[in-house]
């Protein structure tokens, strides 16, 4: 199963890497070639994998990736889901509620997701940004916490970040949520951008990689710079 090839796709993805690591999983990326079948999650994965291995084309299928049922079978309360998130969070939640899910690595463009944020701020001073997820390592965690310094964004108050929360409440968080946004450049499928529309939250992504697939007209697919983020989130919320 190919969820994505960001190693040999996105730069970024090399970023800090060892030689010795990328040597490793280049080898298992080239020996792709040896599989009998091979299952990508999405046409956009399909696509680049043949890109650079064309005569795997007949053993390759596009089977989606799914979704837990408590996402599907979520009752889409939004009031006793903001109560659960606010109770688990420790305070009050702001309005409107923005949240993004997944990690703080290159390809996941945290520094506009919190431009984009700083923009919607001046227009709903109480707004606030809910982030569920790990860094992907400890340097991107400072770096996201670094840029909100410089926008002025407090910790607690602005950004709220959670990690290692079960499905229940992952479930309740996108609920609460007035919109998803993602700002990423480089997905192989955007699960939660899936999971966010099973619970019935409006989506906000770029108009690259796999999401136009994934979300396609139940969705925002947007240009990945500030006005086009902050002119869609402006069209959700009104």
């Amino acid at each position: 199963i190919v969820h994505d090839i960001g190693i040999k796709d996105y730069a970024g993805d090399r970023q800090d890497m060892s030689w010795l690591t990328y040597q490793t999983i280049m080898q298992s990326f080239w020996g792709l070639r040896h599989a009998s079948h091979i299952i990508a999650v999405s046409q956009f994965t399909r696509d680049r994998l043949l890109h650079y291995l064309p005569e795997l084309a007949p053993r390759v299928s596009v089977i989606p990736t799914g979704i837990a049922p408590t996402f599907l079978q979520h009752q889409g309360d939004k009031s006793a889901s903001r109560d659960r998130l606010a109770q688990h969070v420790g305070h009050a939640l702001g309005e409107p509620l923005l949240i993004y899910v997944g990690t703080e690595i290159a390809r996941k463009n945290i520094p506009l997701l919190l431009q984009v944020f700083r923009q919607i701020k001046e227009s709903y001073p109480d707004a606030q940004l809910i982030k569920v997820g790990r860094p992907g390592a400890d340097h991107w965690r400072l770096r996201t916490l670094a840029e909100a310094d410089a926008l002025a964004l407090h910790m607690g108050r602005d950004l709220i970040i959670l990690e290692d929360v079960p499905d229940s409440l992952l479930a309740d968080a996108y609920c609460a949520a007035d919109v998803f946004l993602s700002t990423s450049l480089y997905e192989g499928f955007g699960l939660p951008a899936l999971e966010a529309m099973a619970v019935g939250t409006p989506v906000i992504v770029t108009n690259r990689a796999s999401f136009p697939e994934v979300v396609g007209q139940a969705g925002w697919a947007v240009p990945p710079d500030v006005q086009s983020f902050v002119q869609a989130i402006h069209a959700v919320l009104n």
